[in-house]
C-alpha cells in the first residue's frame, strides 16, 4: 500500500504534466494547420496582385473606394430606427 502511494506521489505530477503537454501539442498542431491555410491564401492573393490587373482594380475599388473617371459613386446607408422623442 505504501509503495503504491509513494509511486503515485512520485509519478502523478509527471503524468499530469505529460497530459498538459499533449493537449498543448494538439492545440499547436491545430494552429499550425490554420496558419498554413492562411499563408496559402495570402500567397495566392499576392500572386493575383502581382499578375492580375482586374483583381488589383477590384481590391482598390472595394478597400479604398477608388472610382474610374466619369463614374458616380453611391453610398447606401441603412435607415435608422425612428427615434422615440
Amino acid at each position: 500500500m505504501m509503495v503504491a502511494i509513494g509511486a503515485a506521489i512520485i509519478y502523478l505530477p509527471g503524468l499530469i504534466q505529460l497530459q498538459e503537454l499533449r493537449y498543448r501539442r494538439n492545440e499547436l498542431r491545430t494552429e499550425i494547420g490554420r496558419l498554413k491555410q492562411e499563408n496559402a491564401s495570402l500567397v495566392q492573393q499576392k500572386k493575383l496582385l502581382e499578375e492580375d490587373v482586374g483583381y488589383v482594380e477590384k481590391v482598390a475599388r472595394r478597400k479604398m473606394g477608388v472610382v474610374r473617371k466619369g463614374e458616380i459613386p453611391y453610398r447606401f446607408v441603412s435607415e435608422e430606427a425612428p427615434s422615440s422623442h
